[in-house]
């Protein structure tokens, strides 16, 4: 999927979705991958969404975002219930949708300058 509209000039935001990958800048990057509107950061996340803890989206809530979103992959998966709390008790909303939908949130909310990261597993 191609998206094409770049109304955030300066910040970082997805151009394309692939099933594990994302373009951004011209840049492919490979899942799992954290976004923010400054930064993209490979180290933050376990290889696969079942591995996810609360000290993962800790340590993507320490980047200063105020809500995250998480691309499930192809599919939506619900996230663990106490990994949502854990965040809530930071400030942090967490939602969780799949990746191309994720993307499209991701880079709505760049444009209306909110402080958020978007957080991709493949599928």
């Amino acid at each position: 999927m191609k998206f094409s509209l770049d109304s955030a000039p300066g910040s970082l935001t997805i151009a394309a979705y692939a099933q594990d990958t994302v373009t951004i800048h011209g840049q492919v990057h490979h899942f799992p991958l954290v976004i923010t509107p400054l930064a993209t950061y490979t180290d933050l996340l376990p290889d696969t969404l079942d591995a996810l803890t609360p000290a993962h989206l800790q340590a993507v809530a320490g980047l200063g975002v105020e809500i995250l979103i998480v691309g499930t992959g192809t599919r939506q998966i619900f996230i663990d219930r106490a990994l949502i709390d854990a965040l809530a008790q930071q400030g942090v909303g967490l939602e969780a949708m799949n990746s191309p939908a994720a993307c499209r949130c991701f880079n709505v909310l760049v444009a209306e300058n909110r402080a958020v990261a978007v957080a991709l597993f493949s599928a």
